[in-house]
């Protein structure tokens, strides 16, 4: 047989009973059309052979959902005028597809529309046995060659999706219309990749755009996918915030790079996430949300523009039961954003050079409060990092040490005591310097200072069994000319014990003096916490002289800590400004 054949506006209602039994769908209207030229051959001993060429139109169509009749899918027109098909292949130069309607639906089980529409083979009637596993099969005489299909080409006009997902804490819907592009190169011959370019417009100003490569047959084999994403309202996400980390989205604008890798059922994504103008709005109750100090991440993520810049890696396998697109994305943004709020600076110096962690402490010597020259060098880069992060606050907890920073102080209340009495002038700030124990005036003003604070008997009892273990050694000082013409005053020397002697037998006098002071010496707990308020007020001055924003930077309660070595560290905390 060969004869020309043309069918115009066939009703496609009337297949109805046969959609039924495969789909909860109504085929609410459709026509086919199609005209080409057929041909039939058999002959004997063989397979009959077939051949079509020519073109074909299904227009109209649309599908309602059973359950509640909204719609399916649709289009206006799908149609081709280079369809080559045969017993053994199928060939299409160009598949032409106007005014697609189609609808994606996440339920509150996670189950998407496509599967409650397909029906599933029905069940086997009780008691019919299930035949033998071949059995009926006849062996065939040549292996059978698969059938082949072939589109050069799917082009997409016109087009528009509707998108829901009623698993979240809030319901979440959105469109994607305008949307257009092609599909290059399908075929089902194995490791044959498609190529694909798509975009469209989200809601009112955003685009979404997709390209790159796919095995359409075998996607999860294959596919190397970049989507892109702009201007997407963020406020239309809330429903998804609001189900991972229990916040509402005020404003923002979303831009996404993101890019599928998928070789062997392995997932590995690199993505790109630029952020707005993000503001969070108030919290939401969701059993599913991870707490997350969101607001701390976006003031040191948010730049002075108000934009965010996150990279996000993502990578898993497909074979994973707990597999979930949506899940790792959210998994990896929590880690991100852990990492951050627990190591702030050093989250900042990655973004600002490196080195962050350093600046999160201001190290002071023991029992100072001036900042050193190292230190001050820090405030540059915070002060950098404050400019370019306005939503980021400092607070400053100034800190002290007993354990070093009281035997500091009291070694230089003493120094200063000991200058004072050498009539040396010094400012309330100033360092008297060290105290030299054979300087003359020195040995006269720790003389003077321990008959002060001991006692005149105490000071002339300890100089003269000193003078008793060291007869060879002249005291050539005021004090000791004094004792000499006192002598008979006082009562007859005993003699030293052999602990005395072995305590004062060749000991620097004035060092004992400087030493039995130092001990005596008193630090209150209230001096300590004075010296940490000044190490904080030290701080802010210094970040203040760098040019750090001096209205978001705060001292907190100050606190005593452990430390050792000869360095007490100051902690610095971010936060978030106050508006």
């Amino acid at each position: 047989a060969d004869m020309k054949l043309k069918l115009s506006n066939l009703a496609l209602k009337p297949a109805q009973p046969y959609l039924s039994q495969a789909a909860n769908l109504v085929l609410v209207s459709g026509r086919a059309s199609t005209q080409g030229r057929v041909k039939f051959e058999s002959k004997t001993g063989a397979p009959p052979k077939w051949a079509f060429n020519g073109g074909f139109e299904v227009a109209d169509l649309l599908l309602n959902e059973s359950e509640g009749g909204a719609r399916f899918l649709s289009w206006k027109r799908l149609s081709s005028e280079t369809v080559t098909a045969s017993q053994e292949a199928l060939d299409v130069d160009e598949l032409r597809l106007d005014s697609l309607g189609a609808k994606l639906v996440i339920y509150q089980d996670k189950t998407v529309n496509l599967k409650k529409i397909l029906k599933s083979a029905p069940p086997l009637a009780a008691g019919t046995a299930q035949p033998p596993e071949g059995a009926g099969v006849k062996p065939a005489k040549h292996a059978e060659k698969a059938f082949r299909m072939t589109i050069d080409r799917i082009r997409v006009e016109r087009g528009e999706m509707d998108f829901a997902d009623y698993s979240l804490a809030l319901p979440f819907g959105t469109r994607i219309h305008d949307f257009k592009g092609a599909f290059n190169g399908i075929s089902t011959q194995p490791g044959t990749v498609a190529e694909l370019e798509l975009d469209g417009q989200v809601d009112e100003f955003g685009l979404a755009r997709a390209v790159g490569q796919i095995d359409l047959f075998n996607p999860t084999g294959f596919m190397d996918i970049k989507v892109v994403f702009r201007n997407v309202e963020m406020v239309n996400l809330t429903p998804y915030t609001a189900t991972f980390v229990g916040r509402k989205i005020e404003s923002g604008k979303l831009s996404l790079d993101l890019e599928y890798k998928i070789k062997d059922r392995q997932l590995l994504g690199e993505n790109q996430i630029i952020m707005d103008k993000l503001t969070l709005g108030e919290r939401v109750q969701s059993p599913t949300a991870k707490d997350l100090p969101l607001d701390l991440a976006i003031a040191i993520l948010q730049d002075s523009d108000g934009r965010i810049d996150l990279g996000l890696p993502v990578s898993g396998s497909l074979d994973d039961p707990q597999f979930s697109y949506g899940r790792i994305i959210w998994k990896a943004i929590g880690n991100i954003i852990t990492k951050i709020v627990t190591a702030p600076f050093r989250a900042l110096g990655a973004l600002f050079g490196g080195g962050g962690e350093k600046l999160e402490k201001v190290a002071f010597e023991a029992g100072e409060d001036a900042l050193t020259p190292p230190e001050k060098e820090k405030f540059k880069q915070i002060s950098q990092i404050l400019t370019k992060r306005p939503g980021l606050a400092l607070s400053i907890h100034g800190v002290s040490a007993a354990a070093i920073d009281r035997p500091a102080m009291k070694e230089t209340q003493l120094r200063r005591a000991v200058a004072e009495k050498m009539g040396l002038k010094l400012s309330p700030d100033e360092d008297p310097g060290p105290i030299s124990t054979a300087n003359p005036k020195s040995q006269t003003a720790l003389e003077a200072l321990y008959a002060q604070r001991f006692g005149e008997p105490e000071w002339v009892a300890l100089s003269a069994k000193w003078q008793q273990a060291n007869p060879d050694k002249k005291k050539e000082s005021g004090a000791g000319k004094m004792l000499s013409r006192l002598k008979g005053l006082f009562k007859k020397e005993q003699p030293l014990s052999a602990d005395e002697l072995a305590q004062l037998k060749d000991a620097d006098l004035h060092a004992m003096l400087y030493q039995r002071l130092l001990d005596k010496e008193m630090v209150s707990d209230e001096a300590l916490r004075n010296l940490a308020r000044r190490r904080s007020e030290a701080v802010a001055q210094g970040l203040a002289a760098a040019g750090a924003p001096s209205e978001r930077i705060s001292q907190g309660e100050v606190a005593a800590v452990e430390a050792d070595g000869r360095e007490v560290q100051v902690k610095l905390e971010l936060g978030v400004a106050k508006k």
